[in-house]
């Protein structure tokens, strides 16, 4: 009996010894090397040095008193008891790494940046309500918000001037962007009433009108140039202005007739129906390929794409 108890006391003693010697980047180091069957690796995922890595896992094993790796010239693999010493330090690594990643993201939530590129439709659409639920979430991230028109946005997005757009179609395709469709909106053909009587028009008679839209520099130019050719006529506007906004004002004072997005359109403003069908348009964010985006932004984009 009281050799019995002096064996449970050596095993305390020996267990508590070990607590106290292997730390936590002994086990951390154990779990990369056996997740990628190699020192090398393990020590270029962990920025360790290979002849540190080796040491660490011989201790590990001196101190446990068991072999975890079995060595040759081809491979590293694990032996039985290091197999199932894997699957139990897995767990536990795989939870510190995830409370450490959400310890981060808080931080980074608490007092993070974002730089924002977006058209003006994008922007009145689905830019603004999103913004809103964003700020009343995360009230200490500094928002940088930058107003263009779709190509000028293409543009600022690769000199790195912003981190994500949020832009109206058509858009040029390109590998080196990740594109998400995130809404879609339907163009009108509006004036005045006073403007132009008729509730019809043929697009043909488009041009003996005083034609009024967003300048040749912009998506939406583009989009009605390709519509008007696959009709066999030209889009020839009057009146090239920058922002919808400016258009606005010209509307309502008789200046002439354009094509507005819905959202833009008022009680002053009346529809005029085409005699072609307009297509409706998309609303995407965009994103360089493989970027690395800080956790604010990638916060945004998730209540964005929800």
């Amino acid at each position: 009996m009281q050799d019995f108890q002096i064996s449970i006391e050596k095993n305390a003693k020996k267990s508590y010894a070990l607590s106290m010697d292997i730390n936590l980047e002994y086990y951390k180091i154990f779990y990369y090397v056996a997740k990628n069957k190699s020192f090398t690796k393990a020590a270029e995922e962990l920025y360790i040095s290979q002849p540190n890595i080796t040491r660490t896992i011989k201790k590990l094993e001196e101190m446990l008193d068991i072999s975890l790796f079995s060595r040759n010239n081809h491979a590293v693999n694990l032996t039985p008891e290091g197999e199932e010493f894997y699957k139990r330090i897995s767990i536990a690594i795989n939870q510190i790494e995830k409370a450490e990643k959400e310890l981060l993201l808080k931080s980074d939530l608490d007092i993070g940046y974002i730089s924002l590129g977006a058209s003006e439709v994008a922007l009145h659409s689905i830019l603004i309500p999103c913004l809103c639920k964003f700020n009343s979430l995360y009230p200490n991230i500094k928002i940088k918000l930058l107003n263009y028109t779709t190509f000028k946005a293409l543009e600022a997005l690769k000199n790195g001037l912003c981190d994500v757009i949020i832009v109206s179609s058509p858009i040029i395709n390109d590998d080196n962007l990740e594109v998400i469709k995130v809404g879609g909106f339907q163009d009108y053909l509006v004036c005045s009433n006073s403007y132009y009587e008729k509730n019809k028009i043929n697009i043909n008679e488009l041009n003996s009108l005083n034609l009024i839209s967003l300048d040749s520099q912009t998506a939406t130019y583009k989009f009605f140039s390709d519509l008007f050719l696959k009709h066999h006529t030209l889009y020839q506007p009057n009146i090239e202005i920058e922002t919808v906004d400016q258009i606005l004002p010209l509307l309502n004072n008789n200046l002439g007739i354009a094509f507005l997005p819905e959202m833009f359109i008022n009680e002053s403003l009346k529809k005029v129906n085409l005699d072609i069908k307009i297509p409706s348009r998309e609303i995407y964010l965009i994103k360089l390929a493989n970027s690395n985006l800080n956790a604010a932004t990638k916060e945004f984009i998730k209540i964005l794409t929800r």
